[in-house]
Formats: structure tokens, sequence, C-alpha cells
């Protein structure tokens, strides 16, 4: 039925009371939501609701038949009775709260079935004497789930947050807070479990800590990030926290779609600024996905709107769901990115720790550093830095682990118990979890005696007048490669005078982040100097490498001539070196390393390579250069052409 435009306008209406004719007219016709994307008849008022554009349904009759309204009395009414108002009664706590406090209270139900209780009525029931043993109970467990050994409860400082959690788990079960006589009560348990009260230290860092730390993660050949990628990301990482002191898990959350990148006017009159913005949600602007625009050389000859102070730089919107952190997943050739696995705050705060280590902090380095320093407008300093600070053990101090009394019943215990059998398994990985904890606890034990020993040390040998020692050389770390070197001297080369060339040395510096992205820099290995051998001869370009050279005898030693020969170099690895440049030596002795047994190269085949490749797989060799078309024939290329038997 044909609508009409407007409907009589009652004097007693509260609106028209006071409203011209005028002003009525002048407000149907104007756009109160300001939709920008509205459609439809432009003459359609403020009763066009999409719940009630049926044909047969008269809007108007509905509006008389309730005065106006488009519910009736006893919808309203009955809306109220029905109200449930527990979902709205308990306070609303960020994911990673709510696990916490759903882990406390599996806690809390695991001690009520110790003592045959329903947790229901335990809460009801609070009293001292509960939650006294309760808390003795929790920091009197040591192993958790899956027979796991515990980390505990050792600072009184911890205690007292987990008492602050159980309080939001009861508050949370009960609808009430718990009582105040009870709250101050409970310092007295740690008594009893000898808790420490020693505070932790205080880790802050300046601006200068902050840009040694992002050039040691750039730098260092010590630690390993797998692929280049994530090298760049945990530097991104630093950089994003540092200036808003955000939380660490929010910083990784962020999408591709929370960028926004907009070439902005200076207001000076200067060249164009090119900046990043992040939104809780970036929505693709008018422009649309331009396919030509990914150099960094196009951004010079972009410019803004006469009349507009900024010209947006749309991203590609497939990757708007993505996450920017991802990890790295172990392939068939090595290390790829993942489609949208995101990094874990375990895995970046372990980088973080671990380059905090390299660089010689005292109190090594953790993500919640850089909040700190938002708060405390980053005047505190890293003081006790010390590049002579020990960063891990030696040979001799990891051997010495395996002579500790535990460790010796263990490996006693696995030399009776057979080989495959559940058992073995169970104390084979009980003796590994139990060497890296004494490997652990002795690394920060000599960290932690460093200091002293080192301060008096000095001080002796100034008063005897031999002045300070020449630390040792560290020579158990790979050199850098090519692309780790170019990196380097990009972002690193000092700023110029022209406006050309700072923007030749910015486009330099993205090309060569862009390159290092896909570097395969492998795991953390120890890197030994080159042996006097006939095979540690010079070698040049991969791709053609010379006749008597590291690379070319390593390649000679993968093929086989008969059935019977067993090499024991990986024919995979050879692969990858073929793609190496021509100085990146530690990478280069890697790849082409002996195994002891040609069992041992097996075992490697089956779990670093053979594993990663599911059954209808394309693979390719790339010193055969031979296409594989599926995994059965990259079994049979393995055995009959490289002697790997899988």
């Amino acid at each position: 039925m044909t609508r009409r435009r407007r409907m009589d306008v009652d004097d007693s209406d509260s609106d028209a009371s006071f409203a011209a004719e005028s002003e009525i007219d002048d407000y149907d016709d104007d756009d109160v939501f300001d939709t920008k994307d509205q459609k439809g008849d432009s003459s359609s008022d403020a009763t066009d609701i999409d719940d009630l554009c049926d044909d047969d349904v008269d809007v108007e009759d509905q509006i008389r038949l309730f005065d106006g309204n488009l519910q009736s009395s006893e919808y309203w009414r009955h809306k109220v009775e029905a109200f449930t108002e527990d979902p709205y009664a308990c306070q609303d706590y960020s994911p990673g709260t709510t696990v916490l406090l759903d882990a406390v209270e599996e806690q809390w139900r695991q001690f009520c079935c110790v003592l045959k209780r329903d947790p229901k009525e335990c809460y009801a029931k609070i009293s001292l004497s509960l939650m006294y043993n309760f808390f003795d109970w929790v920091m009197s467990q040591k192993v958790g789930k899956n027979g796991r050994k515990k980390r505990g409860i050792k600072k009184k400082s911890s205690l007292g947050t987990y008492w602050k959690v159980f309080r939001l788990v009861f508050e949370r079960a009960v609808g009430e807070k718990i009582n105040q006589k009870l709250n101050r009560s409970m310092h007295r348990a740690g008594k009893k479990h000898r808790l420490s009260e020693q505070r932790r230290a205080n880790r802050c860092m300046t601006i200068d800590d902050l840009k040694q730390q992002i050039e040691t993660t750039l730098s260092t050949t010590k630690k390993s990030f797998k692929l280049g990628e994530l090298r760049i990301l945990a530097v991104l990482f630093l950089l994003l926290l540092a200036p808003a002191g955000s939380r660490p898990e929010a910083t990784l959350n962020l999408r591709f779609k929370d960028i926004r990148v907009v070439l902005a006017r200076d207001p000076e009159g200067g060249p164009h600024k090119l900046l990043l913005r992040f939104t809780p949600e970036f929505t693709k602007s008018y422009l649309g996905e331009k396919e030509h625009l990914t150099s960094p050389h196009h951004l010079d000859n972009l410019d803004i709107h006469p009349g507009e102070r900024e010209l947006p730089l749309p991203l590609r919107e497939d990757l708007n769901d993505t996450f920017i952190f991802r990890r790295a997943i172990e392939t068939f050739m090595g290390y790829q990115i993942s489609t949208n696995d995101r990094i874990t705050s375990g895995m970046m705060a372990a980088w973080i720790q671990r380059i905090g280590e390299i660089l010689g902090f005292e109190y090594p380095t953790i993500a919640y550093n850089l909040r700190y320093n938002a708060a405390n407008a980053f005047d505190q300093s890293g003081h006790s830095i010390s590049e002579h600070r020990p960063t891990g053990l030696t040979t001799e101090q990891s051997t010495s682990v395996a002579m500790h009394p535990t460790i010796r019943e263990l490996t006693k215990a696995l030399r009776e118990l057979p080989q495959g059998s559940k058992q073995y398994n169970q104390v084979k990985r009980a003796r590994r979890n139990e060497k890296q904890r004494h490997r652990r606890e002795l690394k920060q034990r000599l960290r932690d005696e460093w200091t002293d020993k080192q301060a008096t040390d000095d001080i002796e040998r100034q008063i005897h007048g031999i002045g300070f020692d020449n630390p040792a050389t560290d020579n158990t770390c790979r050199p850098q490669g090519t692309a780790q070197r170019h990196l380097m001297k990009k972002l690193t080369a000092p700023i110029v005078t022209t406006l050309e060339g700072q923007y030749r040395r910015r486009d330099e510096a993205i090309e060569a982040v862009s390159t290092y992205y896909l570097v395969q820099e492998g795991c953390t290995m120890p890197w030994s100097r080159p042996r006097s051998t006939t095979e540690a001869t010079v070698y040049c370009s991969a791709s053609n490498p010379p006749k008597g050279g590291q690379l070319d005898l390593a390649i000679r030693s993968i093929f086989i001539t008969n059935d019977k020969e067993r090499p024991k170099r990986c024919f995979i690895y050879i692969g990858q070196a073929l793609d190496l440049t021509s100085d990146d030596k530690g990478r280069l002795d890697e790849l082409t390393h002996k195994f002891y047994t040609s069992n041992n190269l097996t075992k490697h085949f089956r779990k670093k390579h053979l594993s990663k490749v599911a059954d209808g797989d394309r693979t390719e060799c790339k010193v055969y250069r031979l296409p594989l078309d599926h995994k059965m024939h990259l079994q049979n290329h393995a055995m009959r052409i490289h002697g790997t038997v899988s």
C-alpha cells in the first residue's frame, strides 16, 4: 500500500507542542543517524524499519494501535518480570584474567573433593580454618597436570597475588566480598612455607638501553630466530611497546586491520610524513588496492590532493584479520611464516629475556620493562649492564650437571629399562628435564655471583698495579652472514643532509628489512672454528661451487654408486646450502656437517624432513633438480640416488 508522507500532528503531542510546521518538514527530510551507506527511497521516514517491511503489514495502523509505540504495555511488563540479572551481576574480566580465575576455581574444587565436600557449601561456610588449609594444600602441591612438576609459590608477594585472585573467585561465585577478618589473617600462611619476602629488582630501561637492546637483537648470532622475519618482528614488538607502554598481550593481538598508513602533510611546509596509526579497526579507504604500490621508491612520487591534509595508503584487504606477529612453522625445506598462528607472549618474553642476557643486563629484560618506563618517564637506567657478564655455560660447566646425584640415579635406571618402552621414555624425559633445570639453576647462580667476584678481582688487580684483565674472545657463535651484515649496515647508515639522500637511505633500509624476512637462520647451534682439513677450503657461489671446495665435496658425497653405500650428509640440507651467499661460512658448516653414523642421518631425515610432508605434497630435490610428486616418490629418490634410508 502507498504510505502517506506525514501523519497529522496531534496538538497534545509533547514534541509537536513546541515544533513549528516547517521544522517538522525539515526534520523528516534530514538523515538523523548520518548513515553514509543508506539505500532506498529518500522519502522514507522514521517508521520504515526492517522488521516491519512486509507488504501485508500496515505500519501506521500498528503505531496507532499502541499509541505511537511499536510494543504494547503487556510486552514491556513481561520483559521486566522475565529479566535475568545473573549475566549482569558479575564483573567482566579480560580473557587472561578469566583463565586465571577459572584455574583457581578448579583448584578450589579439587581441594573440596579432597575434603569430600561440596564446593558451594564450602563457599557458604567459609572460615579461617578452611582458607588456611586450602592455601597450605596449594603450596604443598609439587606435581600438576600429566605429572609435570609445578614451579610452586616461592615468594610472599606471589601468595598475595594468589589470595587476591581467590577473593575475586569467591565474589564471582557468591556475589559478595569475603570477610575482612579473613583478609587480615591470611598473610600468616606464608610463614609455614618460609616464603621469601625479597621483592623483584627494578628493571626499568632508558632510551639508550632500548637502543642497545634493539641493536643486539638485530646483530647477535648467539641467538637464532629460525627465520629472518621473526628477528624483525622482535624489534617491531619493542618499538610498538615503548612509546605507549601498552600491555604486551594487546600488542601481540594487533592485526593488519588495526593499522592505518597515511602520507601526512607537514604543517611547516616540509616533505610529507609517513605515519602509522593504530586503530581498533582499519577500514579500507576509497582509493582501493593498487597492486603496483609495492616498492618504497613509489612513496617519493606520491602527493596529497590540494586542500587535504593526508593521503591514505591502503593495505591489502585480505590481510585484515591476519595477525602481525605470527610464528614460524617448520616445513620440508626449512622454516616459513605461518598463515595466522600468533606468536605467544611466552615466546616473545623468552626472546627478549635472552637478548637481555646477551647484552649483559644483570636482570634480564622482560616485556613489562617498557611498560614501567612509560609510567616512570624513562628516568631510570640499567647501570649494571656489562658485556663481560656470563650469558651461558661452558662445555665443562654443562657437562658437570651430569654428575648430580639425581641425574646419575635416573641414568642408572634408564640403563636397566628396555628401550622403546613407555617407562623408558618417561625416565628419559624426566632425566632431560632435570638436566635442563640444573643447567638453568647453575647459569643463574653463576650470573648472581659474577658481579661481586668480578668487582673483587678488578679491585685487587688495580691495587697490585696489574690493570684490568682482558676478557677472552668468544668464538662459540657463528659470524654474521651477508644478509645480516647488509641489514645492519643499512639500518645504521648515517643521516644525510639532502632530501633525496634521506629518501634513498630510507628506501634502502626498507629493502634490506624486506630481503632479510626470507633468510633461513636455522636453530641456535654452537659454532666451532674451521677445521684444518681438506673440507674446510674456501668456496664461492653456491649455485656453481668450485671443484675441491667445501660445498663441492659435500655434493659429491651424497650420491651413491651402489645400493650398499650409506652417506652421512643430508641431501636436503645440501640443497639449502646451494642458496647461500659466498661468505656465509657459519651456516654452510651447519648444513654440510657429517652425521656420526648413517642411522643418525636416517633419524634426522625422518624427524626434520619426512614428518613435514603429507602423502600428496609435491617437493623438490634441489641438488638433483628433480620435482618429486608425492611422499613415496621422495622416499624412493632418497634411497636410490642418495642412499638415505627412511
